[in-house]
């Protein structure tokens, strides 16, 4: 059982983060773009929070890169 687990775990970190940093680089505006409709922060416009939530996207996508390189 110890095998499976470390066989999926392994599996996971390297096939399951590289399908997650394809979809989120090459779906980045559509992305950007919903989340913006959700969002509402009354002092700031809709250009201004388009572009707090790619500031974001850019962090989120560093992040998961490192959770790879781990």
């Amino acid at each position: 059982m110890k095998k499976i687990s470390n066989f999926l775990k392994s599996f996971a970190m390297s096939y399951g983060v590289d399908y997650v940093l394809k979809y989120m680089e090459e779906n980045k505006d559509e992305l950007i773009k919903k989340a913006n409709k959700k969002l509402n922060i009354p002092i700031l416009n809709e250009s201004q929070e388009a572009e707090l939530l790619e500031a974001g996207f850019e962090m989120g996508l560093e992040m998961v890169k490192g959770i790879k390189e781990k």
